[in-house]
């Protein structure tokens, strides 16, 4: 993201990460001083609960804001470190508009997904025409897969089947969680979540 783009972006004003520090650990940290793979916490996590290098931050840390401080219309339950969700939102600049990609990251367990919270969230992106993915990380140091959610819920959520929803969801994970491990590879360190292994959709 350009940073004339991320000074664009939305975020809800006194809506502060606090001890949430998922960001921190389930993606990677890519610049020229400071690479980090995903799945590991980043050195310079103070005791797990914020940045001992605030002020002085990776570029690439100090553009980014997850959904959960884009998005007005979502809670503090959405939190990523209570939610077990982190939303993770790729902006693209298209004429005067910007559009955005929706990356629905795992970083609790399974039953996070199983849940009606977690179908309305997916639902509601979808309804709204955003792209929207599931992603599942990998181990630390290997690639997170994803599925796109669009197609196949789209004829589920148009008929209100709530319980269709949740099943194909589970599905999607299962399938994801079937997936091998493949370890990044160095020339990879720039991915983006819905840029990794690409397993339907």
């Amino acid at each position: 993201m350009s940073d004339e783009l991320a000074e664009e972006i939305y975020v809800v004003p006194d809506r502060e990460c606090g001890t949430c520090t998922a960001c921190c650990k389930d993606l990677a940290i890519v610049e020229d001083s400071f690479k980090k793979l995903p799945g590991t916490m980043c050195e310079h996590c103070v005791g797990g609960s914020g940045c001992g290098i605030y002020e002085t931050r990776p570029k690439i840390c100090r553009s980014y804001f997850c959904g959960w401080r884009n998005l007005p219309n979502i809670d503090d339950s959405w939190r990523p470190d209570r939610s077990g969700i982190l939303i993770t939102l790729e902006h693209q600049a298209q004429g005067n508009e910007i559009a955005s990609d929706a990356n629905l990251i795992l970083v609790g367990g399974d039953e996070v997904v199983a849940g009606d919270r977690f179908a309305g969230m997916a639902a509601g992106f979808i309804e709204s025409g955003t792209k929207t993915f599931l992603v599942l990380p990998g181990r630390p140091g290997m690639m997170a897969y994803n599925v796109r959610l669009n197609e196949l819920l789209g004829p589920a959520i148009a008929a209100r089947d709530l319980a269709l929803v949740k099943d194909m969801l589970k599905e999607c994970l299962e399938t994801l969680r079937e997936q091998p491990d493949v370890a990044i590879a160095p020339e990879l360190m720039g991915y983006a979540p819905s840029h990794a292994g690409n397993v339907a959709g």
